[in-house]
């Protein structure tokens, strides 16, 4: 089945072609016709057999790299911290930036986990490259992850199909993963650190906070270097492998740092919810006052 609207609400009306049991795959025919919009949610090569978690560029995807919240209206209220930039006048002459605490009150809320779900350029029977899924058996168990993947190929090229298992049944291809950007290994000056983020990762130069943590880090001198493709883009990596740790850093204020202490190459092969929402990190450092205690006790 061939779709083109801007998202599907009733999954039903588009699975009346294929009975229980059925395996299909979401799939986007003549991958080169979108080679713009492939690089721009992660597919730095369109070779057969890359996948990604597709970068955010809207709420679909959004929802599938991170997840999403659902405000628990029924419940008491909590206090929440944001911080914020204040720019002033010293002494009636010279512009300085302070970093405040704001505390407001907001519904509390719960934590849908994301999908996390990959998507991977692969040949068809006929040997034409198109983008597709994984694999999904069709019942009512799959109905909300098939709906989620159609509105993610419409969100990110505006047009999808259905197809069952068969038409796409001799791909044997093995799939290669672009989640992280690795600089080549060796210590790096703060000031290329810092260029290659506003290049790469679009950190606003006015991120001090940002700045400030991924830079006590490399102060450490970390063997390697990058930052997370597609829907990891959130994130920096920073491996120190004497230590036999690997610091991945949240590139947004009031989120955590996590550390590792497996194998990078490893680690690379679990998807982000594996990462991030199955506790198979070492150590979990939240962005708070502490931060830089904390962390220096794992680094020094």
């Amino acid at each position: 089945m061939y779709i083109t609207q801007t998202r599907i609400v009733n999954i039903d009306n588009v699975l009346h072609e294929f009975k229980d049991g059925d395996e299909i795959r979401i799939i986007l025919n003549n991958a080169n016709r979108f080679s713009d919009k492939l690089k721009i949610i992660g597919f730095n090569e369109l070779d057969i057999g890359n996948s990604i978690l597709p970068k955010i560029v809207g709420n679909v995807s959004r929802y599938n790299a991170i997840g999403k919240y659902k405000l628990l209206r029924d419940k008491p209220k909590e206090e929440y911290e944001i911080d914020r930039d204040f720019t002033f006048l010293a002494y009636g002459k010279h512009e300085m930036t302070k970093l405040v605490t704001y505390t407001y009150k907001r519904f509390q809320r719960q934590l849908i986990y994301a999908p996390s779900q990959e998507i991977a350029i692969i040949l068809d029977k006929d040997g034409n490259k198109i983008v597709s899924s994984d694999i999904i058996v069709c019942n009512d168990e799959n109905k909300l992850l098939i709906k989620h993947l159609i509105n993610l190929f419409l969100e990110l090229f505006g047009e999808c199909q259905l197809v069952d298992k068969e038409l796409i049944s001799r791909v044997k291809t093995p799939i290669k993963k672009l989640h992280w950007n690795i600089l080549p290994k060796g210590k790096r000056p703060w000031e290329e650190i810092k260029s290659f983020l506003e290049k790469k990762a679009n950190i606003s130069s006015n991120s001090k906070e940002i700045y400030a943590r991924i830079n006590y880090i490399n102060s450490f001198s970390p063997d390697f270097f990058g930052i997370g493709n597609g829907g990891f883009n959130d994130y920096i990596v920073l491996g120190f492998e004497e230590k036999n740790l690997y610091i991945l850093e949240n590139r947004h204020p009031k989120n955590a740092t996590y550390i590792f202490d497996n194998k990078w190459e490893e680690i690379t092969k679990l998807t982000k919810a594996e990462i991030l929402t199955e506790e198979l990190q070492k150590v979990r450092l939240i962005h708070n006052s502490n931060w830089k205690e904390n962390i220096k006790q794992y680094l020094k």
